[in-house]
C-alpha cells in the first residue's frame, strides 16, 4: 500500500494520533506518551526555530516548557525503541525501493554542543531514510564524534556520551548506519544507497564488503579495481582506476531511462557494470571471493564517466542499479523542503540523549507531516 493514496475520510490528525499512537507504544508511561505527542505537535505548529521554548508557546506556555525540556533532556525514554516502532510503521505502509544514508550538517557558534567540530563550526550526522521513491522518511541517525570528544573524560561526561560510543572515521559512521539498522533491525529486504559524494566510504574497511544487505556506494574516479570477467577488456591488465576501467568497456554501455524521483522529468544515460574485484593491496581485507560490480554513468556519451558506484548486488541489470543510485535525490528534496520545517538542526541542547531524542521526534514530525500530504505530495 502506498502512503501517497489515503482515504477521503481521513484528517490529518489522525494520521498524527495514528503515528503518535504506533510509535510511543514503546514508552512505559502514559505521561512520556503525552509529551512525545506533544512534542511532535508542537514541531508541525511552531513557525520559526522549533526550540523548546518556542514549541512550548504554541503548546502550554511555561509549564510546557519545564515539562518538554524534562522529556528531551533528562528522561529516560530509548529513541532506538522508537525508531523501531517507527520502521514498523512504515513497513506496513510502504514497498521500501532503498534505504538511504544521506548527511546532516548542522551549523553550530561555540563549541558546547555534543560533536561540534572545532574546526568546522558544526555537528555532522548522517541519517537513514526509507524512500518508496515517492516519499521519503527518516529513521535512524548516527552522531560523528571525534576524539576531541571521546577522548575527554570531563566533555565526555558533561555530554551523557555513552561508555559503549567509540572512535570512528567520517566513513565508518556513514557505514555504520546501514549495518547498524541490519542488526538491530534483521533483514532490511532493500538496497542501502550511500549518499556519499563528498565522503570518502572505504568499503573494505568499514565492514560494508561482508554487509548482509546489497548495497550502492559512490566511489572515486582513482579508486583502483581489477576486472574479474576474462571476456572484458581489460582483465589481466592488473589495477585500473575506476575511471580508466569504465572508459575501457564504454563500447559496452546501453541507454538506461530513469525517472528522477525528486522533479518527475524522465532522462536517459549510458551506463555499464562491471564485475570487479579490489586491488590486491586491498584483498588481504577479508573481502577474497566478494562479488562486486563497478557501475559507470555518462552526462556526455564522448566524455569520461561522471558518475561511478560500487555494489554487491549481483543480479539487479544496469538498469537497476542505475535507478536505484536516483533515489537519493527525493530524499534529498524531502529533506530540504520538510525536514527544515520541523527542526532537525534546531537542537539546542548540549547532550548525546538530548540530541538524539530531539533529532527522533523531528522525524516522527517529518513523517507525519509527509503522510498527511498524500497524493498531492
Amino acid at each position: 500500500m502506498s502512503v501517497l493514496t489515503r482515504s477521503t475520510t481521513t484528517t490529518d490528525d489522525d494520521i498524527v494520533d495514528e503515528l503518535c499512537s504506533a510509535v510511543f507504544a514503546a514508552l512505559r508511561r502514559r505521561d512520556q506518551r503525552r509529551r512525545g505527542e506533544q512534542y511532535v505537535r508542537g514541531l508541525l505548529s511552531t513557525t520559526g526555530r522549533r526550540s523548546i521554548r518556542n514549541i512550548a508557546t504554541t503548546v502550554g506556555g511555561e509549564a510546557a516548557a519545564q515539562n518538554l525540556h524534562h522529556f528531551v533532556h533528562s528522561s529516560t525514554w530509548d529513541w532506538t525503541a522508537v525508531r523501531e516502532r517507527l520502521v514498523a510503521h512504515l513497513r506496513e505502509r510502504i514497498t521500501p525501493a532503498a534505504w538511504v544514508v544521506r548527511p546532516l550538517s548542522i551549523p553550530k557558534t561555540g563549541d558546547h554542543s555534543v560533536g561540534v567540530l572545532s574546526c568546522a563550526n558544526k555537528q555532522q550526522a548522517f541519517g537513514l531514510w526509507l524512500t518508496d521513491g515517492r516519499s521519503s522518511f527518516p529513521v535512524d541517525w548516527r552522531l560523528y564524534l571525534t576524539s576531541e570528544w571521546l577522548g575527554d573524560h570531563s566533555r565526555r561526561g558533561k555530554a551523557a556520551i555513552p561508555t559503549g560510543v567509540g572512535t570512528e572515521t567520517l566513513g565508518q559512521c556513514a557505514a555504520n548506519v546501514g549495518l547498524e539498522a541490519a542488526r538491530r533491525w534483521g533483514p532490511l529486504r532493500a538496497p542501502v544507497v550511500f549518499d556519499n559524494d563528498s565522503i570518502d566510504v572505504d568499503v573494505f574497511g568499514t565492514g560494508l564488503s561482508t554487509a548482509p544487505f546489497p548495497f550502492l556506494l559512490r566511489v572515486r574516479s582513482d579508486n583502483h579495481f581489477v576486472v574479474t570477467d576474462p571476456t572484458l577488456p581489460g582483465y589481466g591488465a592488473g589495477p585500473l582506476t575506476a575511471r580508466r576501467l569504465l572508459e575501457s568497456v564504454r563500447g559496452l554501455r546501453r541507454p538506461v531511462e530513469w525517472l528522477d524521483p525528486a522533479t518527475g522529468n524522465r532522462h536517459t544515460s549510458p551506463a555499464v557494470a562491471v564485475p570487479v574485484a579490489p586491488a590486491p593491496q586491498r584483498a588481504a581485507t577479508g573481502t577474497k571471493g566478494q562479488e562486486l560490480r563497478l557501475v559507470g554513468e555518462w552526462s556526455d556519451p564522448r566524455g569520461a564517466p561522471r558518475r561511478m558506484w560500487l555494489t554487491n548486488a549481483r543480479t539487479p541489470s544496469v538498469e537497476t542499479l542505475l535507478r536505484s543510485s536516483k533515489l537519493p535525490r527525493r530524499v534529498s528534496r524531502d529533506s530540504e523542503e520538510v525536514g527544515e520545517t520541523v527542526g532537525f538542526r534546531d537542537f539546542e541542547g548540549r547532550t548525546f540523549p538530548g540530541w538524539h531524542r530531539h533529532i527522533t521526534l523531528a522525524s516522527l514530525a517529518h513523517t507525519a507531516r509527509v503522510l498527511t500530504r498524500g497524493e498531492d505530495y
